[in-house]
């Protein structure tokens, strides 16, 4: 009978240990919470200021003794200059992220910059030299200079094949583009574009008044 009341003391016992020891591994659920944040502040421990980097230099220099017989005892000089004490950051520091903002700085600077330069107004000077010189060439009928280039500019818009270098210099001249340009010369060039008779478009310039005609070939009289 006593040893019956032995092994069912024993069992209790061991019953007792396999439920404390299920509870560490696995907590209950009214104890999850408070596991899962004492986990979660083990893992969040940072240790600030933890040390210390400098540069320390300087010389040892040994001293000779009188007593040579005495082998167990010495003296040094020594001097030493630290250089800097720089505390050791205790968040990782990215050299992107500390000069972000100076390259963003920089470019934004080149981009104002370029918007503050000045306009080419190269084809602006061509385009008035061009109507200058068909005005002084039509014998005095004024505006078919500018009536002339107009018409060219149409007639250029409606070529699809430009040979030989004078060819492609005539289209970028005869191109208006996004340049500070009146409003003429780019509608013509939208018009020829949209295929439109430029002869009856600009009927103040007849075909051979202006000095750009000898450049355009039409394809009906070769």
């Amino acid at each position: 009978m006593k040893t019956v009341q032995l092994w069912f003391l024993q069992l209790i016992s061991f019953c007792g240990l396999i439920e404390a020891s299920s509870d560490a591994l696995v907590p209950k659920e009214s104890n999850l919470t408070d596991y899962v944040l004492a986990r979660q502040k083990r893992h969040q421990l940072i240790y600030e200021n933890g040390g210390t980097i400098r540069l320390v230099v300087g010389p040892v220099m040994a001293t000779q003794l009188e007593d040579p017989g005495v082998t167990w005892r010495s003296l040094v000089y020594y001097y030493t200059l630290h250089f800097g004490g720089y505390t050791l950051p205790s968040a990782p520091l990215y050299p992107w992220d500390k000069w972000e903002t100076i390259y963003a700085r920089s470019l934004q600077k080149q981009i104002q910059q370029l918007d503050s330069m000045p306009e080419d107004d190269t084809r602006v000077f061509a385009y008035a030299a061009l109507e200058r010189y068909m005005d002084q060439v039509s014998d005095g009928v004024q505006g078919r200079g500018h009536e002339c280039l107009m018409r060219n500019i149409c007639e250029n818009a409606q070529i699809h094949q430009h040979v030989g270098i004078m060819a492609e210099l005539v289209n970028i001249l005869l191109t208006p583009g996004k340049a500070l340009l009146d409003e003429d010369y780019k509608e013509a060039y939208a018009a020829g574009l949209g295929g439109v008779d430029c002869l009856i478009q600009f009927k103040k310039c007849p075909r051979g008044a202006s000095i750009l005609d000898e450049f355009i070939i039409d394809a009906n009289d070769v």
